[in-house]
């Protein structure tokens, strides 16, 4: 027998069981969501062991017995926001020197929050070497991860990402995401090569965003079940997602509805969660969901080539997490304030969602004062999206299909793998393809590379 405890947050998904009869209904799910839900995956018996859990396997790698061993919960300390920086601050300070000490660091920069706390609290690192992601004939992005790293003395790469280089990694990439994981979103897949060449350890800044925020709910409305389930369901689905999931769901003739089950499974799913406050709740379902099987599914490109850490995966981050009266995680306010009293320097740097302002000034974003620089703002976009010759690209998809050279590789793998056909008919994969062909791109990108991520996984498994 063999004795198996997952984290709170999978860094690396891990599965059990045998490949056998497909899971229609599970492959609905994805279609609508772009991940599996549990420990559902693309077959009814092979599983993917759940977060927080401890699992007792037999030498045949099935599930004998299983027991959760955490539970999210909100248990609110009476704390002020000043305290809870500092054991932010010093929590943050341990992890991340337990996982970079000795270590050629590689650190991902945005011009958001969470991998700006991690340049601040890498500082004195002897070893930090940064990227950043930008598209071709796109924003800047990388702009503000150069002034970050800049500010902190680090090393600084900046990468575009190159039109195109889905199509020879494709196969490389639904292998490592394995069963389950859109094999089309991951930016980094482009560069999976070149991180060694940086360092030998990926400081990651996954979950920040989710575990130090609110969800955008009122802590003082007393939400009904339905509620719940309604605001999930809107979280969850992606564009197009839904229709293509109704779509499938007639294909693979399956009784009920699509809908029945999607309001059913996460209803079940948001019942086990014995928290009252709404934000809390939220966070946990995304923590135990969302986050091991769409933010975790990617993990496994990163770490092709070298060992991934991911600060906010941490148990004790998760823990702590629950212990935070959620008036103080509201608007990021915990994180700001760690960026302001530690490395002020960096708090000074536009955050790019309130450009040009910074974290001393982004409330007055709304304000009347700043209107003429929104103006301004929408009209640069506006102008680059119509007289940009190749185009203003601020998508993944819109490096990936479209142009004639990716138009003919999506005809290649949707209109002439034969495997695809045998498991979801021509003329549904049609219908989608043709939509996003005479310029619905939008509405139906979601869909073209869900069935793409179904081309590569059936050429691989079916």
């Amino acid at each position: 027998m063999i004795t198996k405890r997952t984290a709170i947050i999978p860094d690396i998904p891990q599965f059990v069981g045998i490949k056998d009869e497909l899971d229609y209904k599970s492959i609905c799910f994805f279609a609508a969501t772009n991940f599996f839900l549990g420990e559902n995956t693309y077959y009814k018996k092979l599983k993917c062991l759940l977060p927080g859990t401890e699992y007792t396997l037999s030498d045949n790698n099935e599930v004998l017995e299983q027991k959760r061993w955490f539970d999210w919960h909100y248990s609110p300390r009476d704390i002020r926001l000043d305290e809870v920086v500092d054991e932010f601050s010093h929590l943050f300070k341990t992890i991340t020197e337990e996982q970079t000490q000795g270590r050629r660091v590689v650190l991902p920069l945005s011009g958001g929050l969470d991998s700006r706390t991690q340049a601040a609290v890498l500082k004195g690192h002897p070893n930090v070497s940064c990227y950043s992601y930008e598209y071709p004939n796109g924003i800047k992005e990388a702009s503000f991860g150069q002034k970050i790293a800049s500010a902190c003395g680090y090393d600084f790469t900046r990468m575009v990402t190159p039109e195109g280089y889905l199509w020879e990694k494709l196969d490389e990439i639904t292998s490592l995401m394995q069963y389950g994981g859109d094999s089309t979103a991951s930016r980094q897949a482009a560069f999976m090569d070149d991180f060694p060449l940086m360092g030998d350890t990926l400081f990651l800044g996954h979950w920040g965003d989710v575990l130090f925020d609110d969800m955008g709910l009122d802590s003082n409305r007393n939400y009904s079940d339905e509620d719940y389930i309604d605001i999930m369901i809107h979280k969850l689905s992606k564009r197009g997602g839904v229709e293509l999931a109704n779509d499938l769901w007639q294909a693979f003739g399956l009784s009920g509805s699509f809908m029945a089950y999607f309001n059913e499974q996460v209803g079940e799913r948001l019942a086990d969660i014995n928290i009252t406050d709404p934000n809390a709740k939220i966070r946990a379902f995304k923590s135990l969901y969302w986050a091991p099987r769409w933010t975790s599914m990617a993990m496994p490109i990163f770490a092709k080539n070298m060992e991934i850490k991911l600060p906010y995966y941490d148990d004790r981050m998760c823990k702590f997490i629950c212990t935070i009266p959620e008036k103080h995680l509201a608007g990021r306010q915990v994180q700001i304030e760690y960026l302001k009293k530690e490395a002020p320097e960096l708090a000074r740097i536009p955050w790019q969602t309130f450009a040009p302002l910074n974290l001393y000034t982004y409330k007055r974003y709304n304000h009347i004062s700043n209107l003429p620089n929104r103006i301004m703002t929408r009209l640069r976009y506006d102008y680059n999206r119509l007289v940009k010759p190749k185009g203003f690209v601020t998508r993944n998809w819109e490096i990936q299909f479209l142009g004639t050279s990716n138009q003919q590789q999506l005809a290649y793998w949707l209109d002439n793998n034969k495997k695809l056909n045998k498991f979801i008919p021509k003329e549904l994969t049609n219908k989608y393809f043709q939509a996003f062909k005479k310029g619905k791109c939008v509405g139906n990108a979601h869909p073209i590379s869900t069935l793409l991520t179904f081309s590569a996984f059936v050429n691989g498994n079916l």
